[in-house]
């Protein structure tokens, strides 16, 4: 067992999602010991991982996103080689750019016609992150694909206590009619955001 793991095993933890390399790819988990609660996020470089770690007691002023964005706006961090199945590959977006493979992803500028929007329902509101307050917008990338299904998640901001987790699992619940591209339901990217507020 790793350090990591150990840490994790003596903690109420849970597996946030992967992070898109920016600039390393990472992994995000969430964090409760005692009344503290937070995030961490992983990254690995060649032979190094590297950690961040923030967390706060109930009521504090809590702007991860803030906090984690400052580090890899300004991050000098050499650039990984390749990892074994790390980041996971994507069966549907594909780095494709021939302009007459009706397979690929399309961005929305690409398109005849783009993706129209036919029920998208809310995330709900997890009772943790209420109870700490949690604030702010999840903003997610993913691919409308031509099969009617939201896949391909990339999470651009995210929100700890689940509210990251809901988000996603709202967006697979969107109903849309594909986009269009010379007559032919194509895939296409597509960003959605997400507003956790307290009314």
């Amino acid at each position: 067992m790793t350090w990591w793991e150990g840490w994790f095993a003596s903690r109420d933890c849970s597996y946030g999602g992967e992070l898109p390399a920016n600039p390393l790819p990472g992994r995000e988990y969430s964090f409760t010991v005692g009344t503290l609660t937070g995030s961490i996020e992983f990254f690995v470089a060649r032979s190094r991982i590297y950690v961040l770690l923030a967390g706060h007691v109930p009521g504090g002023n809590w702007e991860p996103g803030k906090f984690f964005t400052s580090f890899a706006s300004s991050a000098t961090l050499p650039t990984p080689p390749q990892l074994d199945g790390y980041p996971p590959s994507s069966s549907t977006a594909q780095a494709n750019t021939d302009p007459n493979d009706y397979n690929r992803v399309f961005s929305g500028r690409e398109v005849t016609q783009k993706v129209r929007v036919l029920e998208k329902p809310e995330p709900a509101y997890t009772e943790s992150a209420r109870n700490y307050g949690i604030q702010g917008t999840v903003i997610l990338r993913c691919v409308f694909s031509k099969n009617g299904e939201v896949t391909d998640f990339h999470v651009v901001r995210k929100l700890p206590h689940g509210l990251t987790q809901q988000s996603i699992k709202a967006a697979r619940a969107i109903r849309f009619t594909p986009a269009m591209k010379d007559g032919q339901p194509v895939s296409m990217w597509m960003e959605l955001q997400y507003n956790f507020n307290f009314f």
